[in-house]
């Protein structure tokens, strides 16, 4: 792939990328980090670059595994009183007290949720996804996206009414 061709089709993909890093990271300068190292990767693809058909998903997937490679790098690096401390970094409790009570119960629902499961309902839900680009980009089957967000959803309802009845009885 030459560079007018990387700038017509992948360049204009940098800010998807930077929101997907972003919602990893949580940190800005750290999304910026991860959006521009996924540029470079795929520039230094350089030929091999041609052969993919999906070019959002190929930098998501790039943007993930520098992300998990970051975190692996940072815990080792890292002694436990700093982990405690990214750990509360990226906890959302600062947010939550400024959301209404049925938010603060969603957050928290989806808090308990697998880093994998979070990850489908993110690009489902923020980054409007469609169910192909979400199995491209998690390695997964099409129908097992879509199975895994069809019981998500309903295991989140559930979960949400049973708290709000709880809740309202104590009332």
């Amino acid at each position: 792939m030459d560079i007018e061709q990387f700038k017509s089709v992948v360049l204009p993909l940098q800010n998807q990328f930077y929101r997907y890093a972003f919602w990893l990271t949580k940190d800005s300068d750290d999304a910026e980090d991860l959006a521009q190292e996924t540029m470079i990767r795929m520039w230094n693809m350089g030929a091999k670059l041609g052969k993919y058909q999906n070019f959002l998903a190929l930098g998501n997937r790039i943007t993930k595994n520098l992300f998990i490679d970051n975190q692996r790098k940072r815990s080792r690096e890292t002694a436990l009183a700093d982990d405690l401390e990214i750990i509360d970094n990226h906890s959302a409790s600062d947010l939550q007290l400024m959301l209404s009570e049925g938010e603060r119960t969603i957050s928290e629902l989806i808090e308990r949720l697998s880093p994998v499961q979070q990850e489908i309902l993110y690009l489902r839900n923020v980054e409007q996804k469609s169910i192909k680009e979400i199995a491209e980009i998690v390695r997964m089957k099409p129908n097992t996206i879509e199975v895994t967000l069809s019981r998500l959803r309903r295991n989140l309802r559930e979960q949400y009414l049973k708290i709000q009845n709880y809740e309202n009885r104590g009332s």
